[in-house]
C-alpha cells in the first residue's frame, strides 16, 4: 500500500466513524489538505513559532474550522487562517485561481537580516526520544558565502499541491535577524483553531486521528 493509501484509509475512516450535522461537506479531502499544509510548515519552515509549538494541540484546535470548509476558497481560507501564525510567508489559495507571489520580505532598521535559517534532517528514527527522526536547525551567517551558495533561499517559494483544489506556495529557509530571531516578527500570534459547537460530538474521533496525521507526515517525507 503506497503512503498516499494509507493517509487516505486512516482519513476515511476517521470520516466514516465521525458524526456530522445535515449539511456537513465531506471531510476527507479537506483534513488530508490541512495535514499536508502542516506537515510542510512542521519539517520544511523553520520558523520560532513553528518549532516551539505543539502540534497535536494545533491540529485538535484545527480540525472543525477546516474540515466544514466547502469549496477550494474556504479550504484555503481555513488552512491559511490556521497556519499564519505559524508561517507568515505562507500562501494557501485554490488551485485554479493562484495569486501573484508574494513580494519578499525586504530588510529593514527594524528587521535587518543577520543569515538563514533551515532544517537539516538527519534521518526518520522511530526510537528518537524527541521525536519521530532526527534534525539539526543549521543556521547561515550572511558572511559566509562560501555556506550561503548551498542554503536555500528565503525568497524561492516552492508550490505544493495540498489536494481538495487547494495548494500553497512555502519557503524551505527563513530570515534571521542578529538576535536570533527568524522573520518576519509575529507578535501576538495564536496557533490554536477555532471551535466550532456543531463538532462537539465529533471531537473524540477527529482526536484520534491526530497522531495519525504527525506519524504520516514523517513517514511520507523520512521513509
Amino acid at each position: 500500500m503506497t503512503k498516499r493509501s494509507l493517509a487516505i484509509a486512516a482519513l476515511s475512516a476517521a470520516a466514516v466513524t465521525t458524526p456530522l450535522h445535515a449539511d456537513a461537506p465531506p471531510t476527507r479531502d479537506n483534513l488530508a489538505a490541512l495535514i499536508r499544509a502542516a506537515g510542510l510548515v512542521q519539517h520544511f519552515h523553520p520558523t520560532d513559532q513553528s518549532e516551539t509549538v505543539d502540534w497535536s494541540a494545533f491540529l485538535r484546535g484545527s480540525w472543525a474550522g477546516v474540515a466544514t470548509a466547502e469549496g477550494p476558497e474556504a479550504l484555503a481560507a481555513a488552512i491559511g487562517a490556521a497556519l499564519t501564525p505559524l508561517a507568515p510567508s505562507m500562501q494557501v489559495f485554490p488551485t485554479e485561481a493562484p495569486p501573484a507571489p508574494p513580494k519578499p520580505l525586504l530588510a529593514s532598521a527594524e528587521q535587518p537580516f543577520a543569515g538563514v535559517q533551515f532544517w537539516r534532517h538527519i534521518g526518520f528514527t522511530p526510537l528518537q526520544r524527541d521525536g519521530l527522526f532526527a534534525r539539526d536547525v543549521m543556521l547561515v551567517g550572511l558572511r559566509n558565502a562560501e555556506a550561503l551558495r548551498t542554503t536555500p533561499d528565503p525568497t524561492k517559494l516552492r508550490l505544493y499541491d495540498l489536494g481538495g483544489g487547494v495548494s500553497c506556495r512555502l519557503a524551505v529557509s527563513v530570515w534571521v535577524d542578529a538576535k536570533g530571531r527568524t522573520l518576519p516578527l509575529v507578535e501576538g500570534s495564536s496557533a490554536r483553531g477555532g471551535a466550532d459547537a456543531a463538532w462537539s460530538a465529533s471531537r473524540a474521533s477527529l482526536d484520534a486521528l491526530t497522531p495519525v496525521a504527525l506519524v504520516w507526515n514523517a513517514v511520507q517525507h523520512f521513509s
